[in-house]
């Protein structure tokens, strides 16, 4: 029965993808990274669930110089299919911090650039995970007080990193340690000592930005919740 469901749920999410219009996984047309290499750029595009099938997108970009002086007059966007051109203004609050944020999240190529006068990044880019679904534990479910389970959940791609999170409880796993994005990972005991439970999976993927300064990176996630989860 469990696998029956289990391929229902790939099915439709398939057919959502497809019927959506995202990205494909292989880009159909490489445009190459260009830039100064003068520039350190940590950006990050973040898919938020809100609500149950509700999700926000954060835009985050971090801008320095090749001295560790915030840059402030950049001119920074962030441009997906299905969003258009995104411009992040910098937060007043934070010198050289780019940030935006829209409603929904879409998976597919994100597209990055960054200029300051001669100093630039342009088509540095990362593809943003397809939002998965988590099958077990649901809040129909009940878990047992400090009890080991497994969280189990389907996706269309695997990704480079994959954090599972309770309240007692949070890991990260990495492709530089393991194959993470296996739609399964076994809790164990110790991820449940409070009864107020949830249960959250984050898929991440990482691009180095080539012509940034050493250190440039992009990263895209996406994070879906299951709560309240039954404990007894």
């Amino acid at each position: 029965m469990r696998f029956s469901k289990f391929t229902l749920i790939v099915a439709l999410m398939s057919f959502v993808t497809v019927s959506c219009g995202s990205d494909s996984v292989i880009d159909p047309v490489v445009i190459p990274e260009v830039g100064s290499n003068s520039l350190l750029v940590i950006a990050d595009v973040d898919g938020i669930d809100i609500a149950p099938g509700v999700f926000t997108t954060s835009f985050n970009v971090d801008v320095t110089d090749s001295l560790g002086a915030d840059v402030i007059d950049a001119v920074v966007t962030i441009t997906h299919s299905a969003l258009g051109v995104v411009t992040l203004p910098m937060d007043a609050l934070n010198p050289g911090t780019y940030v935006a944020l829209t409603n929904n999240y879409f998976a597919g190529t994100y597209w990055l650039s960054v200029r300051r006068g001669t100093d630039s990044l342009i088509n540095g880019r990362v593809f943003g995970p397809d939002i998965h679904t988590i099958v077990y534990p649901t809040t129909s479910d009940t878990l047992f007080t400090d009890g080991p389970f497994t969280v189990l959940w389907t996706r269309i791609y695997s990704t480079e990193e994959v954090e599972i999170e309770t309240r007692d409880f949070q890991t990260t796993l990495s492709t530089s340690t393991t194959s993470p994005d296996t739609g399964s990972y076994t809790v164990s005991s110790g991820g449940t000592v409070r009864n107020d439970q949830r249960i959250r999976v984050s898929r991440a993927n990482t691009t180095v930005l080539t012509t940034g300064w050493t250190g440039s990176n992009f990263e895209a996630s996406i994070r879906n919740t299951n709560e309240p989860i039954v404990v007894q």
